[in-house]
């Protein structure tokens, strides 16, 4: 019969063994080997480890331990009540835990949620997985776990996931700062569970905070019913009767896309401009933070805002049917043809700002009041989008086109098949994708509208049926489709004419396109550098399909460049859809061109005449200063509804 005290002297020699030759690796393979049955308690494990390998590497497992300890501690993810100097741990820095969690099983990595909640988990290569999914918090109720982390493993691999804030530390079994990090209405709740604490119930705690915060949003809710219960007509009617410093505005964007947490600030700027009492709120700080109906309506009861202006893409974090949402007005923009939120109806003080005509097709189609809708586009920020003194040369070029969506078509495609089920997607949009690829674009640009009635036409015609919410997804997915095909079109017109080759692209997608890629440039930051390469291009595309009165078109003139604008075709009654011509004069004021050989001819045109092009820039520029800057905008907007009331 063995002897178990023989056999432990034996693997403890073992270990001792690998960890003189820092094999770190080979003693936890060892320790968690199933058939050596380690019967070492966590104190005993410790003290060997500490004694064969810390202490005859110190220097070095400091220098790991505080380059760790420091790169948490800078980016504020490190929440803890314990002591996390070297000489605070390094008796206590492994653990048998730590050795099991070490060979964790490898499927974890397929999750495909975005949040998770791990305690006692420190498989490095399974916690990368995650966060390239999304966010983690890592709890550690066995500080020795934390600690051994720490230790053998470089946190510089997780930089990027740090500093984006993407990897919370809790550490210790004091839940204090566990609970007042929930607690916050911000903080996104976790989607995932991967408990292995012996010590204590994650689930039950976090379903404790979580019923707090319901319970807390519900008395909220009730506040916010009753404060707004009284916000009918007269009520604004009298509002609008005093000084903007007396009107409370709060202003939401989300994170979905760059671009709108840029306007919704624009408009947030041009209001405090114009002296209303704004505020903002952004959830782009922290990958943790998230905007929601919770902290909108705790944001609602601080401030109390008489209304509120919002992105569509935020739209869905916005409370539904109640007295809140029924009488607090708001301010809806609408920059894209997506699912509108269920309650529009409901709210007799929402008014709806749509930025293309489509998109006001699409909004009197479900019956939403004329008289509460304004067409306008976005303002340009004058005091970032300005002419410079000088031309920065590292931009310089003959023409320049900045645009996100060339190169995403197939992304689309996938979104739209999955949307649509597989007899759909093979029976329809297929063929609809490769005729889209085809098209020459000579002409108009398909719109919405236009995309609807063929994709309607071809399911009808194989006795195919979409609801109306899928059909509205699948044609805004098949019109970013067309207009990335048709924005290719024009730079492959352009190349192929030889006219030059100092061509510029700006934006994410161009270099997955093989032709593109030595044209490319990488992705432009929205603002200055933005504002520089307007400037620098000595013709800068405008190719916004259906919507020539656009804000790039604003930001080049705006900037002291020369847009080169695609015409949009007129209605019946002659007029743009966008009414450009009303603003600018043609060939005066503005440059617009309407197909292949038209585009083709200017370009080359007013490459040749540059001192032409810098009269019209000019032109162009100064009515962009009377008409069209965020405040100029802002200040039209509020006339509309005040309009309204009057």
């Amino acid at each position: 019969m063995a002897n178990p005290l023989q056999d432990k002297k034996t693997q403890e020699k073992a270990i001792k063994h690998l960890l003189e030759k820092r094999n770190i690796q080979g003693a936890i393979d060892y320790i968690v080997k199933p058939s050596n049955s380690m019967n070492l308690n966590d104190e005993e494990l410790s003290k060997i480890v500490f004694e064969y390998y810390i202490h005859h590497n110190e220097p070095a497992c400091r220098e790991v331990f505080d380059r760790n300890i420091k790169l948490l501690k800078d980016n504020h993810v490190l929440f803890t009540n314990l002591g996390c100097g070297f000489d605070d741990i390094k008796r206590n820095a492994f653990t048998k835990a730590y050795c099991l969690n070490t060979t964790a099983n490898l499927s974890m990595s397929k999750a495909t949620d975005q949040i998770f909640f791990v305690v006692d988990f420190t498989n490095i290569e399974v916690l990368k997985k995650f966060l390239e999914i999304g966010v983690v918090y890592l709890v550690f109720d066995n500080p020795g776990n934390f600690y051994a982390m720490l230790l053998f493993n470089d946190l510089s691999d997780f930089r990027k996931y740090i500093e984006a804030n993407k990897i919370i530390f809790f550490v210790g079994r004091d839940k204090t700062l566990l609970s007042k990090f929930f607690s916050k209405l911000e903080t996104r709740r976790p989607s995932m569970f991967i408990d292995l604490s012996i010590h204590n119930d994650y689930h039950a705690i976090m379903d404790k905070i979580n019923n707090n915060i319901r319970q807390q949003t519900g008395l909220t809710l009730e506040i916010m019913n009753k404060y707004y219960r009284c916000h009918d007509f007269n009520y604004y009617r009298k509002l609008f009767t005093m000084q903007p410093a007396d009107i409370k505005i709060l202003f939401i964007t989300s994170k979905n896309t760059t671009i709108n947490q840029y306007i919704t600030k624009n408009w947030f700027n041009a209001f405090m401009d114009l002296g209303y009492n704004s505020r903002f709120l952004i959830d782009d700080s922290k990958a943790y933070v998230s905007l929601h109906t919770g902290y909108i309506l705790e944001q609602l009861n601080i401030f109390k805002p008489d209304m509120v202006f919002y992105i569509n893409y935020a739209s869905e974090h916005v409370c539904g049917k109640n007295e809140t949402s029924k009488s607090l007005m708001w301010i809806l923009r609408y920059r894209d043809i997506a699912t509108l939120s269920e309650y529009i109806g409901h709210a007799a003080n929402m008014f709806i700002l749509p930025m293309t005509q489509n998109g006001a097709d699409e909004i009197k189609m479900l019956g939403f009041p004329e008289n509460r809708m304004y067409l306008t586009p976005d303002g340009v920020d004058a005091s970032t989008f300005k002419k410079k003194v000088s031309i920065n040369g590292r931009y310089a070029c003959d023409i320049t086109s900045v645009n996100n969506q060339v190169g995403n078509e197939l992304n689309c495609l996938n979104r739209i098949c999955s949307m649509s089920g597989r007899a759909i997607a093979e029976k329809v949009i297929d063929g609809f994708y490769k005729e889209a690829m085809i098209m020459d674009f000579q002409g108009e640009v398909c719109s919405i509208k236009d995309i609807r009635i063929m994709l309607t036409k071809r399911l009808s015609d194989e006795g195919l049926y979409l609801d109306d919410n899928t059909m509205k997804l699948v044609v805004f997915e098949f019109a970013v489709i067309f207009f990335s095909f048709y924005r290719r079109k024009i730079i492959e017109w352009i190349i192929d004419s030889k006219i030059t080759s100092d061509l510029k692209l700006w934006g994410s997608g161009w270099s997955q396109v093989e032709r593109f890629r030595r044209f490319h440039m990488g992705q432009a930051t929205y603002g200055e550098e933005l504002s520089c390469i307007y400037q620098a291009s000595k013709i800068s595309l405008s190719d916004q399909p259906g919507a020539s009165l656009h804000e790039r078109t604003f930001e080049i003139l705006a900037s002291g460049g020369f847009p080169l604008v695609k015409h949009v075709e007129t209605y019946d009654d002659g007029k743009d859809r966008y009414n450009i011509t009303d603003y600018f004069m043609e060939n005066e004021d503005i440059v617009l061109f309407y197909g292949k050989d038209d585009l083709l001819n200017k370009i080359q045109l007013y490459l040749d005449r540059p001192e032409e092009r810098e009269r019209i820039a000019e032109n162009g520029r100064m009515i962009v200063q009377e008409h069209f800057t965020n405040v100029a905008v802002a200040r039209k907007t509020m006339e509309f509804i005040k309009g309204y009331y009057a």
